[in-house]
């Protein structure tokens, strides 16, 4: 009986321990997302850079060429190269306090992005979403998120 007990125990560990390998490697995975998603987002906002009444602020140039090398560094090829710009961004309030975050509970593992200016749920749902930004950002990587997610399970 000592050996079976003993049997059991060990597969009870080997268990444990390959699912929270695995847990770790999803995480792992979500936090890339959550900076994948980050990153999509400042590359269109920096694309949008406003020039109030046509004219230009005397480093507006210089602005424009640095936004321009930070897209061209960190080009993508999801949702936000497709999305024209919704919206003129006088401010960049709400932008700097967009976030992005990861982590799993005991239902899902995840990744977000999220404003915490008061005004930012708004600008993601007013006009039937016209001006949402965040939303196709996530919409347009979770494809690959979960597919990625799926070969850690499955391997």
């Amino acid at each position: 009986m000592g050996r079976a007990v003993s049997g059991i125990t060990a597969l009870a560990t080997f268990l444990h321990e390959q699912v929270n390998a695995r847990l770790v490697e999803s995480e792992k995975i979500a936090g890339k997302y959550s900076r994948k998603a980050l990153n999509q987002f400042r590359q269109h906002q920096f694309a949008s850079l406003h020039e109030p009444d046509g004219k230009a602020k005397p480093d507006t140039a210089a602005m424009r060429s640095a936004a321009k090398a930070f897209a061209e560094a960190y080009q993508s090829t999801g949702a936000v190269t497709a999305m024209g710009v919704p919206w003129i961004n006088r401010s960049f309030r709400a932008a700097r306090t967009v976030y992005a975050d990861f982590g799993s509970d005991d239902e899902a593992i995840f990744f977000k992005l999220y404003h915490t200016m008061s005004y930012g749920v708004y600008l993601e749902l007013a006009k039937d979403r016209k001006y949402a930004v965040l939303e196709p950002i996530v919409r347009g990587l979770a494809k690959d998120f979960l597919k990625d997610l799926k070969e850690v399970y499955s391997g």
